[in-house]
């Protein structure tokens, strides 16, 4: 399993993006598991009222498993129990959800506040170390498959980080704006032009996606993008009736409240679709 933390500067944004597609409430604290999605983020809000000094206002902790894991209902909240008694920090609030799982991406998120009820920011120094180390801790506790070895995790964190964000979010979104939305949720901005790089909010620090691997290119994120949008599954968790499902096209009441300030990406794609025509034309000109 992988225990994935990001600070993140609007606890409002984090929750939307948990609701604003199919979900299943998992447990709440501070708040009750089935109130309305607004009185939550008031709740939030006014706990961010009493520190305005502080710079992370909620951390997105998201827990993924492998595809042989079977991860049932049972296992998901006592995996929660334990994540929140090692990351809660002394914080009463936060919101767990769980979205719609395909194969290859068990996995659940939870909304904390960084704010303690006195005021007092979360302590959580070192908490990528702690999350590994939690991670092989309940891989033993409950049998679970052991994804990487300690070794290889070290060696190349910063990429293995950025390869899980892109993996969580490709799942999850349905077309581009989306992907690029959800990819600032887990700590990195998208910059797209001829290909893709991805900067990481927490040191602007750019990696272009052929770095992370062949597959990551944006080639190759379009096409998977596409060939989700061809098959869609039958079979999704089931949310309240109150919440309204992602669309497969860019909404702005989805889009517009996770980034202030959206880059215009569809122009870059077609940039990009227009220069490989061009180097294919100068290909067949170069042969004759």
């Amino acid at each position: 399993m992988i225990i994935k933390i990001v600070r993140t500067g609007s606890s409002e944004n984090l929750l939307d993006y948990l609701v604003n597609q199919q979900h299943e409430i998992l447990d709440s604290k501070g708040v009750l598991p089935y109130q309305d999605i607004e009185s939550i983020k008031k709740e939030y809000h006014t706990r961010e009222l009493t520190n305005n000094k502080a710079k992370n206002i909620a951390y997105n902790i998201i827990v993924s498993f492998p595809a042989e894991d079977n991860i049932t209902k049972s296992m998901r909240l006592k995996l929660l129990e334990d994540v929140m008694q090692e990351f809660n920090g002394g914080s009463d609030l936060w919101f767990a959800v769980a979205h719609p799982d395909s194969i290859n991406h068990q996995h659940f998120h939870c909304a904390l506040s960084a704010i303690k009820l006195d005021g007092n920011s979360i302590d959580m120094s070192n908490f990528s170390k702690r999350a590994m180390t939690l991670s092989r801790k309940l891989e033993k506790k409950y049998h679970l498959k052991r994804i990487l070895n300690e070794r290889s995790m070290n060696s190349n964190q910063s990429i293995n980080a950025l390869r899980f964000a892109i993996d969580h979010a490709i799942n999850e979104a349905q077309n581009m704006d989306e992907f690029i939305a959800i990819m600032r949720l887990t700590g990195y901005k998208c910059k797209v032009g001829r290909g893709i790089t991805f900067i990481k909010l927490e040191n602007n620090h750019p990696i272009k996606g052929s770095a992370v691997g062949r597959e990551y290119s944006l080639g190759n994120l379009l096409k998977k993008l596409e060939n989700k949008i061809e098959i869609e599954p039958d079979t999704k968790i089931g949310r309240p009736s109150n919440v309204k499902p992602m669309s497969t096209s860019r909404t702005p009441d989805f889009i517009d409240l996770i980034l202030e300030s959206s880059p215009n990406t569809n122009s870059s794609i077609d940039n990009a679709d227009e220069e490989v025509y061009k180097k294919k034309r100068r290909k067949k000109r170069t042969r004759r």
